[in-house]
């Protein structure tokens, strides 16, 4: 979540491009169960939250495990994992997730457009389906802390807790571990760079995306055209944020399908953060 509009480059720190293996987002938890008529199923085991309903696997370590099969795209996304888009490419991100029906409609408006979901770790606990689904689908699952607090705010100690609590959740729903976090607010400074990057954690900030919160689906669409063609102009990528639990969510999900046929139509490359 941020309280101011974004587009301003300068407030990116300066990083360098790194490229990293082409990793799936799909759970190392989750194995192959079918392949019939072309669909691709994916069999995933997740943490039961409160009662449980379905299959149960028997209990591991004391903790029962649901079973559920999921869905994903025929051909598995095969994007760069990058930690900052490099010339010519583009992160479509989304903060402050999962919930319920908002996730899923995000997630299927995407197509086979890879997107990054920095997501709250008190909302992964509360809605562990929805994350499960959107990684399911080849997209990424980094971190937005656990509680959605300013980490500014916060002393060295805490700010590791927010980090560390939310990666338990995440790791524990989808299988992967995030490395990549997003400051709430875009709330950071020197200090916290220092303490998150001594714990081996990428700093993911953003230069375009909804101009506000609460912008409707024009405005998001002119406001993104204007960052690609200032992007072009000083060879920068573009690190996109939009929010797909909070804010102008009709806004946002109706602009979605335009902006993503902008940028292809542009000529950018798609990436994921990782």
């Amino acid at each position: 979540m941020r309280g101011d509009s974004v587009g301003d480059y300068g407030r990116v720190s300066e990083r360098t491009v790194r490229f990293v293996s082409l990793r799936r987002s799909v759970s190392r938890l989750v194995t192959m169960s079918a392949v019939t008529m072309g669909s691709l199923l994916l069999t995933a085991v997740l943490p039961v939250q409160g009662s449980s309903t379905g299959t149960l696997s028997p209990a591991v370590r004391g903790v029962s495990t649901q079973v559920r099969e999921l869905p994903v795209v025929p051909t598995p996304f095969a994007a760069p994992r990058v930690v900052w888009p490099g010339r010519n490419q583009v992160a479509i991100t989304f903060d402050d997730g999962p919930c319920a029906t908002k996730t899923r409609r995000t997630v299927d408006a995407l197509g086979d457009t890879v997107a990054t979901f920095f997501v709250i770790g008190g909302q992964v606990r509360r809605s562990p389906t929805e994350a499960q689904y959107a990684a399911s689908r080849g997209h990424s699952i980094q971190n937005h802390t656990m509680d959605h607090i300013r980490l500014r705010s916060l002393d060295a100690a805490s700010i590791s807790n927010q980090l560390s609590m939310a990666n338990e959740w995440i790791t524990s729903t989808v299988g992967t571990t995030p490395t990549v976090y997003r400051p709430p607010y875009g709330s950071t400074d020197d200090r916290v760079r220092s303490v998150t990057k001594a714990l081996g954690w990428f700093e993911a900030m953003w230069n375009g995306g909804a101009p506000r919160m609460e912008s409707g689906a024009q405005e998001i669409i002119g406001g993104v055209r204007g960052q690609m063609r200032r992007a072009r102009a000083a060879d920068h990528g573009l690190m996109l944020l939009f929010h797909d639990c909070s804010g102008n969510f009709g806004g946002m999900i109706t602009a979605l399908p335009t902006v993503i046929a902008d940028l292809r139509a542009d000529g950018w490359e798609f990436v994921a953060i990782a």
